[in-house]
């Protein structure tokens, strides 16, 4: 509506400008020819779109208008539009955030941070830029459908990098935490939680049981060489997870099994003089 168009404008992220036609789709009702056009720089998320966002009585020509010079400013080219190679499900509805992070945690650039749902279900991913922006959609549900493909207006979610939770602090809403707002917008700094490791644990397996890929975590004191591998019920070794030096702390391992046949596995850990197993339960 046009309270979101004031408000994307009082944020500087979109531009009036009498004399450009309109360049990225807004939510509006128009009668004459659209006078806003968006900075390339905000990732806002128009791909996939399955219904109509523009009304308008009379005929728009759409155009890439070239950038003025006194905008070149504005924009930031490394945010980029979802590619939809993530696993997340997608649907006409969602909230977009932009995380700065801290140049002092292990989170690198071309590194992913994933958004999740209390139940675990994947609703979001980005990948982290050159600039340590990391520019993301959380999407949230359809109601037209009868499916839930997200989060739910209030809903809350967790980021995560690899298996790590994200430790983050909300710029534009202080003191807000992390719930979903349909075409909301969040800026966070993010910091990666930073937990000590005291023992050697299997931390999750997850589905369990599973269809055809599940996610193994486990974690180690100390640095060490660690053998992960998993076992048929007749002790034949079917394959074999990782086998090398790793650092002390937690590392997460996902198993495809798609090729392999329904039935109970043993996942076997070992570091140094210990050895942990757990029981994998496929199902398809």
């Amino acid at each position: 509506d046009r309270g979101i168009i004031r408000e994307l404008a009082e944020r500087n992220l979109i531009i009036k400008e009498m004399s450009y036609t309109h360049d990225y789709p807004f939510h509006d009702r128009c009668d004459s020819a659209l006078i806003y056009y968006a900075t390339p720089s905000w990732f806002i998320n128009t791909s996939s779109m399955r219904d109509e966002l523009i009304k308008a009585n009379n005929d728009i020509v759409f155009n890439y208008p070239p950038q003025p010079e006194n905008n070149a400013g504005m924009s930031r080219p490394d945010y980029r539009l979802s590619t939809g190679t993530d696993k997340s499900v997608l649907s006409s509805e969602n909230m977009s955030i932009l995380i700065n992070v801290e140049t002092n945690n292990a989170i690198d650039p071309g590194e992913q941070i994933f958004a999740y749902s209390l139940e675990g279900k994947l609703v979001g991913s980005g990948m982290v830029d050159l600039n340590r922006k990391c520019g993301l959609a959380v999407w949230g549900d359809d109601v037209k459908t009868e499916y839930c493909e997200g989060l739910l207006k209030g809903e809350t979610f967790t980021l995560f990098h690899e298996s790590r939770p994200l430790i983050t602090s909300n710029v534009n809403k202080p003191g807000s935490g992390l719930w979903y707002e349909a075409n909301g917008l969040l800026i966070l700094e993010c910091a990666e939680a930073v937990s000590v490791i005291s023992d050697f644990r299997i931390t999750e397996i997850y589905p369990n049981p599973f269809n055809s890929s599940t996610r193994i975590s486990f974690s180690i004191p100390v640095d060490g060489r660690v053998n992960s591998s998993l076992y048929d019920i007749s002790g034949r070794m079917v394959t074999i997870l990782t086998n090398k030096k790793l650092d002390a702390g937690e590392h997460t391992f996902v198993w495809d099994a798609s090729e392999f046949p329904t039935g109970i596995y043993i996942l076997q850990v070992s570091a140094g003089d210990q050895c942990l197993t757990a029981k994998v339960t496929m199902i398809k």
